[in-house]
């Protein structure tokens, strides 16, 4: 983030600061020349103004006026060129500045404009290449992680450790499906929240940080992290979809008793189970919906008591193998 501070160090350009040495640390977007009394419609917030003071004013009032009007529109700071039309910045405008914090820093007669604005300019385009690279790295890893199926904790880690913040991926239900220090999100005062699409679903991705806002950097990481989560999703919804079919196959088979006990364990292993754990059929007939959303609810259910299990859905019911504990 190039700030005030930076530029005003910058070798080669000799700037001073006049007033407001609390506001150094503001962060400059760009950088604009204006003599008018109030540059501010022209202007978004963020930019170092530079002037040689012509619309200033003569008077205290408009000098002071003039300098809170930049302070208010949230510019940057206050390039004064000297040697012009005032050997120095006026007094009033100064004062007004070290009242608001609002950084005013001096260009020497010597030093032309442009050399001021073209080193800002590429000071701004070395950060914005830096921080496009390290975007890049991010986005290599959030690829990786999506390749090797790590999963949703792993893509949230990497989006955690790049942007130092809170996150929580939200299903349509506004169950969490992956989070990463959420309950701090809490306690911050900016979230973001992007939607996430895989397969006609929008899940929520929600990140912010306990102090200050998430900057451009981080904004630019998770929109990488948003595409990612996406893919991962859809790959998660189709793995889900070819297991529920095997599911269903092995539970109408045991159910039709068509398997020995070595082609059980076999089968039940292939789903990450133990065979050699005790397991419970669950049979649920649907009444008013459809298999598919009952077995989902029943699901949802087991899934929050930390359950290990099999389901499918077939016609007018949903099956479920469900681990329980071991008999001492």
């Amino acid at each position: 983030m190039l700030t005030v501070r930076d530029i005003a160090e910058l070798p080669g350009l000799e700037l001073g600061v006049a007033a407001g040495g609390a506001g150094l640390e503001n962060p400059i977007r760009w950088v604009h020349v204006s003599e008018l009394p109030d540059p501010t419609p022209w202007l978004e917030g963020g930019e170092l103004l530079i002037t040689t003071g012509l619309g200033v004013g003569e008077l205290s009032r408009p000098q002071r006026d003039y300098v809170r009007r930049l302070a208010d529109h949230g510019l940057a700071g206050l390039a004064f060129g000297v040697g012009f039309g005032w050997a120095e910045p006026p007094e009033a405008l100064v004062a007004e500045a070290a009242r608001l914090d609002f950084p005013v820093v001096t260009v020497p007669y010597e030093v032309p404009f442009i050399a001021l604005t073209k080193a800002v300019s590429a000071q701004l385009a070395n950060e914005q290449l830096t921080r496009v690279e390290r975007a890049l790295a991010v986005h290599e890893r959030l690829a990786e992680g999506v390749l090797e199926s790590r999963g949703v904790p792993a893509l949230l880690a990497i989006l955690g450790d790049h942007v130092g913040c809170s996150l929580a991926l939200l299903d349509e239900g506004g169950r969490v499906v992956g989070e990463r220090h959420a309950t701090q999100l809490e306690e911050c005062e900016h979230v973001l929240e992007l939607p996430v699409v895989a397969d006609g679903e929008i899940a929520t991705l929600r990140a912010g940080k306990p102090r200050g806002e998430l900057g451009e950097y981080d904004r630019l990481v998770l929109h990488h992290g948003q595409t990612a989560l996406a893919f991962e999703l859809s790959r998660r919804h189709a793995v889900s979809a070819a297991e529920l079919r095997l599911a269903g196959d092995l539970l109408e088979d045991l159910e039709h008793d068509r398997l020995d006990e070595r082609e059980i364990a076999r089968r039940v292993a292939a789903f990450g189970l133990d065979p050699q754990q005790p397991y419970a059929a669950l049979l649920a007939v649907a009444a008013d919906e459809a298999a598919d959303d009952l077995r989902t609810t029943v699901a949802r259910e087991l899934d929050l008591r930390g359950a290990r299990y099999l389901s499918a859905a077939r016609r007018d019911r949903a099956a479920f193998l469900v681990a329980t504990e071991r008999e001492e």
